[in-house]
């Protein structure tokens, strides 16, 4: 399979009703795919093209999107050893995504939200799937976690992955390794911020371990985060849900879970 960036023109991909019907391209008609996206597109963050390939229909792509606040598809997790992580390593969670195969995601459509769109699209294709996504410029490229000798503490129950790190004096402090469901959803946090405070209480002299376990023992269906930027040093409070509390926003259709 061709792993480079460069946009696909085997085929491209039309919608008619509920049905996706694949047919040879022409430049012609991929110009126009490219100048309805571009219409749409964020004037600020950075834009990266992906390509990733299904067999049929029914695999699944690994690939879990969500929605946040402004009705953006947002992509929430990647299956470790999927079709997507091992295909199109320039998708993280956090990212959102602008079109699949042309069809863009930014607009409601007939009645038919951007994640409904993209749900459809992931599910019904096979073949050569093209995407374009937006990295949001308070948004870190993560880097997938592929041996290195750090151990990352996972607390699914917000959507965080933690590390232990150095600061630029060589002092010990917790950094956010990954994001995942819903807390990939706020644009406030990316990978690398400092974990200083949890509901309050000082996160002083803890490491990954420890913070990961006082996450995972928080009760209700919130919690409250301190963060710092290390770039700048400043901190944002950001309150997370509660994966159980997001359990019924998936059945509710704002959110989904793998394709």
């Amino acid at each position: 399979m061709n792993r480079n960036n460069s946009i696909s023109t085997d085929f491209t991909i039309l919608t008619d009703g509920s049905s996706i019907i694949f047919e040879d391209s022409s430049a012609e008609k991929q110009t126009r795919q490219d100048n309805r996206a571009r219409q749409t597109l964020p004037s600020t963050g950075t834009i990266v093209q992906a390509c990733f390939q299904k067999e049929s229909a029914q695999d699944k792509t690994g690939l879990a999107i969500g929605s946040n606040k402004a009705d953006q598809v947002v992509i929430t997790k990647i299956v470790p050893n999927s079709i997507v992580f091992q295909q199109a390593q320039e998708l993280q969670p956090g990212m959102q995504l602008l079109s699949i195969n042309g069809v863009t995601l930014t607009t409601v459509t007939d009645g038919v939200s951007p994640l409904q769109k993209a749900a459809q699209l992931l599910m019904g294709a096979s073949g050569n799937i093209m995407v374009v996504a937006l990295v949001p410029p308070t948004m870190r490229r993560q880097r997938r976690l592929g041996g290195g000798n750090h151990k990352v503490y996972k607390v699914l129950k917000w959507g965080l992955c933690l590390r232990d790190a150095t600061n630029s004096q060589g002092k010990p402090i917790v950094v956010i390794h990954r994001l995942e469901y819903h807390a990939a959803t706020h644009k406030e946090l990316s990978a690398g911020m400092i974990i200083r405070r949890i509901n309050s209480g000082t996160c002083a002299h803890m490491n990954a371990s420890k913070i990961a376990k006082l996450l995972e023992d928080q009760r209700g269906g919130q919690c409250k985060i301190t963060v710092e930027k290390p770039a700048t040093g400043k901190t944002t409070n950001v309150v997370l849900g509660h994966r159980d509390t997001h359990n019924f926003r998936f059945r509710t259709s704002n959110w989904h879970r793998y394709f």
